[in-house]
């Protein structure tokens, strides 16, 4: 069966019908949603668009921050396919563990997650009205620094220890295709044909900082959480 969602349900439609056909749709998401099986969680900026459209065009559907959601778990969400496995979000995190649902944690290289939420002003509270509700959500569960790059420091740090808290299931992003006999296993699912429907990468945007940085492998060196971070790299399999 045809993996539904309201963007597939728009575009297979005519117009004249197009209202009731939503209604229609929407109805039986209501009365068809399920608690997705599995959530890939990390920091954000880790390639978790990249990995929800690589599932998708596998045919093992999951969603992009459509049940874990800045207003939290949305289990009537219409943007979320009723077919839906899965959902990639750095929001879940604050709402793992749940027994119902096996959380997968995905890893990028620090230096690019950290210059990533830097240039996208993820802790920049000039331009957080770019950014709401994310802006928002982050807030509420970590405590930004005065200076962005530190926060963005931290938050790599901070977050991915809550996501060891919550699975010891850990994959790069870099060596996904070393890892899906892993991803198999915790699924319960032959996952070995994802290489060949593989997606380009869709996890780069444009800065939004004044002054974007190109490189932050020095600057990062000055904070007093660097060692730590060398630590995590270093169990993460990264060299700084």
């Amino acid at each position: 069966m045809m993996n539904l969602n309201l963007r597939t349900v728009r575009e297979a439609l005519p117009a004249p019908i197009l209202p009731l056909a939503l209604s229609f749709y929407r109805v039986v998401n209501i009365l068809m949603a399920k608690k997705p099986e599995f959530a890939i969680i990390g920091t954000g900026r880790s390639g978790s668009t990249y990995v929800a459209e690589m599932f998708k065009a596998s045919g093992y559907e999951c969603s992009h921050e459509a049940y874990f959601t800045p207003e939290g778990p949305k289990l009537r969400n219409p943007e979320r396919g009723i077919h839906c496995k899965g959902d990639s979000s750095w929001l879940a995190v604050p709402f793992l563990p749940d027994p119902d649902i096996v959380a997968i944690h995905q890893v990028r290289h620090p230096h690019k997650v950290i210059l990533s939420t830097y240039n996208l002003g993820w802790f920049d509270e000039n331009i957080q009205n770019q950014r709401m509700p994310f802006y928002t959500f982050a807030k509420e569960h970590f405590e930004f620094s005065d200076d962005p790059l530190q926060s963005s420091l931290r938050w790599y740090i901070e977050w991915n220890q809550r996501c060891e808290l919550i699975t010891d299931k850990r994959f790069q992003i870099e060596k996904l295709s070393e890892n899906i006999d892993n991803l198999s296993n915790w699924l319960g699912r032959d996952l070995t044909y994802i290489e060949k429907n593989r997606s380009s990468n869709s996890n780069s945007r444009r800065a939004v900082v004044d002054n974007p940085l190109d490189d932050i492998s020095d600057r990062i060196k000055e904070y007093p959480e660097y060692d730590r971070l060398l630590e995590m790299a270093e169990t993460y399999g990264y060299v700084l």
